[in-house]
């Protein structure tokens, strides 16, 4: 496989959807991505993961795990935990899914005044579960959770909810009117734009596949998490933040 300079050992951004530095699937030598048409948001190849020579792949198509001088993918599967040479090793690497969450740009920020963590929540108005978050702000903010949002329609860009979510993005004061909309505000619908696209892209590249999905420091939790249960699990944790 062809190294790719930027970042040796951290995250490798490549063109397009989140990220202004510029590569090719060429870059990463394999015709599997070309032949595909995947296009790679983020390449990470785990130090702790050299002797199997994984690597990590954040697509357009979601994540994929491959041996890419083998051609050997795993797509569709749950970050785990593998055993190798008498350790646990994490093939998700939960330091390249926080600094690639942290990319994001125009996340819509709900700040705790005694800030202990920080949560990136990918969220959908039509989702209910997500409701239970956005209706219950200040048991996230008393515990010292800051929320910030990314918007994923989670039935993809074509619908109406994607539409009404475009103009939450472009609002002056997204939180607000994405706090209305789950308060049972209309919202109307507007033309897609470049922010709420790259927030869609961003949770499709990361291997989300439905709302509310939360990451703490880069540790995914899929479904509704209240605040206690939050604190309980990662108030040890250190705010990874922007």
């Amino acid at each position: 496989m062809k190294e790719l300079s930027v970042m040796r050992h951290g995250v490798i951004l490549l063109s397009a959807l989140l990220f202004a530095i510029n590569a090719s699937a060429e870059g990463i030598g394999d015709d599997y991505i070309k032949n595909h048409n995947i296009g790679v948001v983020a390449q990470n190849d785990n130090p702790n993961l050299q002797g199997l020579n994984i690597t990590t792949l954040m697509t357009d198509s979601g994540l994929i795990y491959a041996d890419l001088d083998k051609g050997v993918f795993f797509t569709n599967v749950k970050p785990v935990n593998v055993e190798y040479g008498g350790m646990q090793l994490d093939i998700s690497d939960k330091q390249f899914y926080a600094d690639y969450i942290n990319a994001v740009e125009n996340k819509i920020v709900h700040k705790a005044p005694n800030e202990r963590l920080v949560v990136q929540m990918f969220t959908d108005i039509s989702c209910g579960w997500c409701a239970k978050v956005h209706q219950n702000l200040d048991s996230y903010t008393r515990q010292g959770i800051t929320l910030e949002f990314i918007l994923f329609p989670r039935n993809g860009l074509n619908t109406e909810v994607a539409r009404q979510m475009a103009t939450i993005a472009a609002s002056d004061s997204p939180i607000d009117l994405l706090q209305a909309a789950f308060n049972g505000s209309y919202i109307p619908a507007t033309q897609l734009n470049h922010t709420l696209i790259e927030h869609y892209n961003a949770g499709v590249g990361i291997g989300v596949t439905g709302t509310p999905a939360m990451f703490v420091n880069g540790y995914p939790i899929d479904g509704f998490l209240p605040a206690d249960k939050i604190v309980a699990s990662f108030g040890h944790e250190v705010v990874v933040s922007e």
